[in-house]
């Protein structure tokens, strides 16, 4: 017998019963998931550079095998275009400096460059200075090369006949500003694609000869459709770079003028410096199908000056560091190799300087 405190039914339940969490191992599963797609993600907006440069590289690689070794061809294509880009981007500084017969300074000359560039590198947080060579070419032209932390700056002699010091420690405070924001390796992918276009247009000179041969001995010819791709490689690889955005000459640009403490010196030097983009014959000139541009690939022609000035003047304020002083020294040629080896020419293998 109850008494009368007593309930004999049942406590009712709360109907707000606590949610469902998943089991710690499921709950790891998507933390996990989700850090690994989160990394992706970033490394895909480090490098979304060389990818914008490798998709169609490997879409017009897998077009090109698939038309002359079908399935085959395709599995070759994306091997290659795996291969390019683990190695394109690793060109070292050394490599270069052989290529274009780059000279470095000897210890007394340029001091006055030489002190504005290990400045500017300090400025920048560089573990090193980058080491400065001469280019022995009359053509107009600056550009870094190498791979961290070895890596070095070329000026053609062209460049320092028609520049003084002023402009020049402008120039080199953009290509420093190139090294500190990481474009290198996307430089070096982008010139290794241009000699792998000149290698494809090279077999397409071969294949057209001997279809022409055939044809001639009235034997039935090989497709031509596959040739004529391979023919448009350099011309395609050009146009695929110089379509790009020029993000990274605009964002070398600002950190130019910071390291400068004067994005006036940057507008102006911008103004006066234009590398120029070549020829679109030129992508079908024999021997070597080169665009007559004295910078190791297309991607390496800055954008516009009216955009990187008008870039600088319209984009929110830059933080400047404290004005270099840059004493103002006349044009002088530091190596002097004469106006015959100097003059621009293709070079072996497949340079133009």
């Amino acid at each position: 017998m109850t008494g009368p405190g007593n309930d004999s039914q049942p406590a009712a339940q709360d109907d707000t019963a606590a949610p469902v969490r998943p089991a710690p191992m499921v709950h790891d599963l998507l933390d996990g998931g989700r850090a690994i797609v989160d990394r992706v993600l970033a490394w895909g907006g480090r490098n979304r550079g060389r990818i914008a440069l490798l998709g169609p590289v490997c879409v017009y690689l897998m077009v090109a095998g698939g038309l002359f070794f079908h399935g085959t061809g395709v599995l070759v294509a994306i091997a290659a275009t795996a291969l390019i880009a683990v190695f394109g981007p690793r060109a070292s500084a050394d490599t270069m400096l052989s290529l274009y017969r780059a000279e470095p300074l000897a210890p007394g000359q340029a001091q006055g460059l030489r002190l504005a560039i290990a400045t500017l590198s300090d400025r920048a947080g560089l573990p090193s200075a980058p080491a400065l060579a001469i280019v022995p070419s009359l053509a107009v032209g600056a550009f870094s090369v190498g791979c961290e932390p070895r890596v070095a700056l070329l000026m053609t002699e062209g460049l320092l006949r028609r520049m003084g010091l002023r402009d020049l420690v402008a120039i080199a405070a953009h290509e420093i500003g190139h090294i500190h924001n990481r474009d290198l390796p996307q430089f070096a992918l982008a010139d290794t694609l241009v000699r792998v276009a000149q290698l494809l247009f090279y077999g397409g000179v071969l294949m057209l000869a001997i279809n022409v041969l055939l044809w001639l001995a009235g034997e039935p010819a090989n497709g031509w459709l596959p040739i004529m791709l391979l023919l448009c490689a350099p011309m395609l690889n050009s146009q695929l770079q110089l379509a790009l955005p020029r993000d990274h000459d605009l964002e070398a640009d600002r950190v130019a003028a910071m390291l400068l403490g004067d994005k006036y010196t940057v507008t102006s030097t911008a103004g006066g410096y234009e590398a120029g983009q070549g020829s679109v014959l030129d992508d079908f000139r024999l021997p070597v199908p080169q665009r007559h541009v004295p910078l190791p690939s297309p991607l390496r022609c800055h954008a516009p000056s009216e955009v990187r000035i008008a870039a600088l003047t319209d984009h929110p304020p830059i933080v400047l560091l404290p004005p270099l002083t840059i004493p103002d020294e006349p044009m002088i040629s530091l190596l002097g190799f004469g106006p015959v080896e100097m003059r621009p020419r293709n070079r072996w293998p497949g340079l133009w300087f």
